[in-house]
């Protein structure tokens, strides 16, 4: 799925690809992703290993890896090498979380200055808030250093996880505040 992020953004950019018709006009310089639940978490990873992606938002895209056991609510690590076989090779780490190489804390750090909204509901059936909101906040730091703290907007709505109206709005307005390309 990263692989296809990156293949529209060389189409985005470069137009490698085919097209029937004509692309409207954009700016190759503001290109973004936008994902909820599995797509909010290939977003992020796409993000961070691409810089050419300019901003990335993300809704109930993670929860920590490195403390998500079988023990918790979220059903664990599990889900995403088990059950959905989305990353086969986190069941190399199973009863040992915390050996993880690779957290979502360091994924959010390889972002930073970009612009990121992470959207973390708090009662998401897939996700850890405290957990997610730890990793957010040590992910700040980052951003804080860069010199751009407000880069980073962490949305964090008392609600299961989804991606409705009142999340689209959100993103809607956060997109609106992004600055334009500098060739503008």
């Amino acid at each position: 799925m990263v692989s296809d992020v990156h293949a529209a953004v060389d189409f985005l950019q470069g137009g490698a690809g085919r097209v029937d018709g004509e692309l409207p006009p954009l700016d190759p310089a503001r290109i973004g992703v936008l994902g909820y639940s599995v797509g909010g978490m290939v977003g992020l990873i796409s993000a961070a290993l691409d810089s050419r992606i300019a901003f990335v938002a993300s809704f109930g895209g993670f929860t920590p890896l490195r403390t998500d056991t079988d023990a918790q609510p979220t059903g664990g690590n599990r889900r995403l090498w088990e059950w959905h076989a989305l990353l086969p090779r986190l069941g190399l780490f199973h009863g040992r979380e915390g050996e993880i190489p690779v957290d979502f804390d360091d994924v959010l750090m390889l972002l930073a200055p970009r612009p990121c909204l992470i959207g973390s509901p708090r009662r998401d059936r897939e996700a850890s808030f405290p957990a997610v909101l730890d990793g957010v906040e040590r992910a700040r730091l980052r951003w804080s250093a860069a010199g751009n703290p407000a880069a980073l907007k962490h949305f964090a709505p008392d609600t299961p996880g989804r991606f409705q109206k009142a999340e689209q709005e959100v993103f809607i307005e956060w997109l609106r505040t992004q600055p334009a390309s500098k060739k503008d």
